[in-house]
């Protein structure tokens, strides 16, 4: 998607080496692309085997020194109509992918003394109606990035979230595409008067990793546009 690519051109751009995931062939910069669901990553674990092969394979000659989790999935649902089934994939992809990463991808970051970065979102901490399910997971993720803060510091990994609010992405106008005035109200809702670029988090996650040996751990790096404090 739209943070995704941004992600991927930002550290190709610095001359980085640059893995990217996703369930189908995308349109990005990166150096080596694994297709995969993370549906599948989580209860098949011939999957995660392979794909650790295929991360081993180019850390033999490089460091993985960073992972950056930012695929989600946002169901729409409500307390009284929710489907249980959409809730528990959104609690596996956008809570238990993470985890098994990071899991699985520990020996690599340990060597390299790296950085996690999750891309949280604003619904952990402001929600609206039918946001169930992802305002839950978004907030299961904001507590994973704490636990792993503690639980990796000691091996000299770092942890953190950048908690976007509305961000400019090609889904997000496609949704307003019969709504301009919708657009252009959501743009209101932030102090500044606009809504974020995606570059903007790519600016970020840049910022995490080049600078891992930081005081930074733990933290939960708002780009809200001021909408936390209104």
């Amino acid at each position: 998607g739209g943070i995704g690519s941004s992600l991927c051109q930002m550290f190709k751009d610095k001359g980085y080496f640059v893995i990217a995931t996703d369930k189908i062939k995308i349109k990005a910069p990166y150096d080596l692309f694994i297709e995969m669901d993370l549906m599948d990553y989580v209860y098949d674990l011939s999957l995660r085997k392979n794909f650790i092969k295929k991360i081993n394979q180019v850390v033999k000659s490089k460091k993985l020194i960073g992972l950056i989790n930012n695929a989600a999935i946002q169901l729409l649902d409500n307390t009284i109509n929710i489907d249980i089934d959409d809730f528990n994939k959104s609690i596996d992809i956008n809570v238990k992918a993470p985890l098994l990463l990071v899991q699985d991808l520990f020996s690599f970051l340990e060597d390299s003394k790296g950085t996690v970065i999750n891309i949280g979102s604003i619904h952990s901490d402001l929600t609206k109606k039918d946001f169930l399910s992802y305002a839950v997971s978004k907030s299961a993720l904001k507590g994973l990035t704490r636990s792993l803060s503690i639980d990796l510091a000691s091996h000299g990994i770092s942890t953190n979230m950048i908690q976007p609010a509305a961000i400019r992405t090609q889904m997000l106008e496609s949704g307003f595409s019969k709504n301009k005035d919708g657009l252009r109200q959501l743009s209101s809702f932030h102090p500044l008067g606009k809504i974020g670029e995606p570059k903007e988090i790519a600016k970020i996650a840049l910022f995490l990793i080049e600078n891992k040996d930081s005081f930074i751990n733990g933290a939960t790096i708002q780009l809200d546009g001021g909408i936390m404090v209104v």
